[in-house]
């Protein structure tokens, strides 16, 4: 949590895996609680295209970013100079990753968002090991970024 002029972030994410051992290939689910931990009402929006709303990142045993799974992505993100760099202009509009589809969510005081979020669509994590996994989310409040306990996940053969 990295909260601006002093002031504590409103929200809060706890993440938790489906299961905390995988074999390699098995779908990897993440659940994400998001809380409202102030006295109001918090409104925020994210962009339906890019599947959640938050950031993923994934870390091997080295502490580098795991490979990421889908084209054009970097850090388990859209990488759009990337994508103009290999992509023809009509397959990146026909993509919609140019497209933005805001959708709003306001929490009450101490009221809870979950998501799941299959974090092997955007990683490659059939590499056995240990994972660390952690999300993050913006504070539309005191403009912080809000991150996740962090998770350990093993994959197996």
């Amino acid at each position: 949590t990295n909260p601006v002029r002093g002031e504590r972030p409103g929200i809060s994410v706890d993440l938790r895996a489906e299961h905390d051992t995988v074999k390699v290939g098995a779908p990897i689910i993440l659940r994400a609680t998001l809380t409202n931990r102030s006295d109001h009402e918090i409104t925020f929006g994210y962009d339906r295209n890019r599947g959640s709303r938050f950031d993923v990142d994934v870390f091997d045993e080295s502490g580098k970013f795991a490979p990421d799974k889908r084209p054009g992505y970097y850090n388990g993100r859209v990488d759009l100079e990337q994508l103009a760099r290999t992509w023809s202009p009509e397959r990146l509009i026909k993509s919609g990753l140019l497209t933005v589809s805001l959708v709003w969510t306001t929490l009450k005081p101490g009221e809870t968002l979950v998501e799941t979020i299959e974090v092997s669509t955007y990683y490659d994590m059939t590499k056995p090991g240990v994972y660390k996994i952690v999300i993050q989310c913006h504070d539309p409040e005191t403009s912080s970024v809000v991150k996740s306990n962090a998770i350990e996940l093993t994959v197996t053969k």
